[in-house]
């Protein structure tokens, strides 16, 4: 908990001046003292409210339930996660019993509040929307107020459910609200709001649209905090672009110091350090996201590092990255599961307290068939969602080794040919090939050179030369000579230059040799991509 601020005092002090004129007097004035440093200073505020818990104790009923709602409200503005609804459902009963309009409203949120913390995504809909209910068509500044943080969180429950749409019709709600009362903060992060909507949507100029503005707004603030956020968040649009032009320009104007989570920035200047070519910097920030990264961001990390050692040629570097990069993969996918079937029960829950709803509307008909055919729905829902969740973690159990195991193997094919890439680089420029070409002068490879050319692609190749001469046993030394230039990614003309052939023989040889010695191969295939093939199929 936070320390009493020197403001948080003169809150308190201004307060108690301000309810004992007022004629507030059906609360005690500490109580709207509470109200207001719940808002400004919830970390003082459960303080406050902890030292009045004796005192309360004298009070009357209608005062303690309002106590109640106060420490949940001080609680949840302090981010506190929820992890009970009995309080909040009792004084939700209490103010619906009395009907009382000034604060249904109100608790209703905060049921909306705590069932979503809960995970009862349904339930949290169904309250915010009473609460909306109770608000009516008021429009007095509490009550818009109390409308702008209802379709908030109804906005971010229905983009968490990927209803992006429905979320889309909100956002725009709450924006609306927010430019009515003139709140600056709100109608910020009511555009940060939509841009990543609409981003989700992949209408991409939208989405841009609606950050410029939020940047635009936020520059007329003295906010440094959502100044810094509103940029990061920008800046990782751009890179989801790849516009790293603009996601640069705006990186170079964030003050990292006033951002209180450093994740997202860590992880927006390792890619743009990585796109630049600076692979210093660049792991230097991936590797803290490794240290205290989420498991999404720890997962780019893994892949950005994975991919910078096998650049490098570190090869045990990369394989313990691209360890952790499939470890970080497989956890993901788990939560993912884990998520999926928390909505599923969501919902089912949810159809269940409607169902034991219509059961009691109905008591007074036929009792009898109306539980036969509850129970038997139920019974059934239940089998078919168990069967459905089962099923659905064995297919993506499935799915998600396939997935692995052609991802490793694909690094794998791609690690390979960036090191005969590398290889072919230094060997071309050791024996002059390319700059004896350009100058027009003859090329000739030396029995040496041939023999080193023969061992890198045995080596780095896995035995491909080996391979292709058991396929091909009857191969000739020219075709093989070609075969293994080809291998290299040499083009036509220097291979011509090299075995002293006109480029129209070199690709007359390359056809002849396909009708010859691979006819087993799709005749669709070119050359190249035969000998790929070869390459990487070790049964061949």
């Amino acid at each position: 908990m936070k320390n009493f601020y020197p403001y948080s005092i003169i809150i308190l002090f201004v307060t108690l001046i301000l309810t004992g004129s007022c004629g507030q007097n059906d609360y005690p004035s500490s109580l709207y003292t509470a109200d207001s440093l719940a808002s400004a200073n919830p970390d003082s505020a459960i303080i406050f409210l902890a030292q009045l818990e004796d005192e309360m104790k004298e009070e009357t009923e209608h005062t303690r339930v309002y106590y109640s709602l106060l420490k949940l409200k001080a609680n949840d503005k302090a981010y506190v996660k929820h992890t009970s609804d009995s309080i909040i459902m009792s004084i939700v009963e209490y103010y619906e019993d009395r009907d009382d309009k000034r604060h249904l409203p109100e608790a209703y949120y905060y049921a909306g509040r705590i069932c979503s913390d809960l995970g009862d995504a349904p339930l949290a809909l169904e309250y915010f929307n009473k609460g909306m209910d109770a608000i009516g068509e008021r429009t007095d500044i509490q009550a818009l107020k109390q409308k702008d943080l209802l379709y908030s969180q109804m906005g971010t429950l229905l983009t968490y459910q990927n209803s992006y749409d429905r979320a889309m019709d909100v956002y725009m709600k709450t924006y609306e609200i927010s430019k009515i009362l003139n709140d600056t903060i709100s109608i910020i992060y009511n555009l940060r709001d939509l841009a990543n909507t609409f981003r989700f949507l992949e209408e991409n100029d939208s989405a841009e649209h609606y950050f410029t503005m939020a940047n635009d707004l936020v520059e007329q603030t003295d906010n440094m905090k959502l100044k810094a956020m509103i940029k990061v968040q920008t800046s990782l649009f751009y890179t989801y672009l790849n516009n790293y032009d603009k996601a640069l320009d705006i990186h170079g104007r964030i003050n990292s110091n006033h951002l209180k989570n450093k994740e997202s920035y860590n992880l927006l200047t390792g890619n743009l350090h990585y796109y630049l070519g600076n692979t210093d910097s660049a792991k230097h920030y991936f590797k803290s996201i490794l240290e205290y990264g989420n498991i999404y961001r720890k997962k780019g990390a893994s892949r950005k590092l994975l991919l910078i050692a096998q650049k490098e040629n570190r090869l045990e570097d990369a394989n313990k990255h691209l360890i952790n990069y499939l470890y970080y993969e497989d956890s993901i996918n788990k939560l993912k599961n884990i998520e999926a079937t928390l909505k599923v029960q969501s919902l089912y829950n949810y159809q269940l307290r409607e169902k034991e709803n219509a059961m009691l509307e109905a008591e007074n008909k036929d009792k009898t068939i109306v539980m036969t055919i509850f129970i038997s729905s139920s019974l059934t829902l239940t089998i078919l969602v168990l069967l459905l969740i089962q099923y659905i973690k064995k297919k993506r159990a499935e799915e998600e080794i396939s997935k692995q195991e052609a991802e490793y193997n694909r690094l794998l094919i791609l690690h390979k040919e960036e090191r005969i890439d590398h290889l072919r680089e230094k060997l071309l420029t050791r024996m002059s090939i390319i700059k004896k070409i350009d100058e027009g002068k003859t090329v000739k490879l030396e029995d040496k050179d041939w023999t080193d050319i023969t061992r890198i692609l045995e080596d780095v190749d896995d035995g491909f030369v080996s391979r292709l001469k058991n396929l091909c046993p009857e191969i000739k030394t020219t075709d093989l000579g070609i075969c293994m230039l080809e291998r290299l990614k040499l083009s036509n003309k220097q291979m011509a230059y090299i075995m002293k052939i006109t480029v129209e023989g070199i690709k007359k040889r390359k056809q002849r040799m396909k009708s010859k010695y691979f006819m087993n191969f799709d005749s669709e295939l070119n050359l190249d991509s035969i000998l790929d093939s070869i390459a990487n199929n070790h049964q061949l």
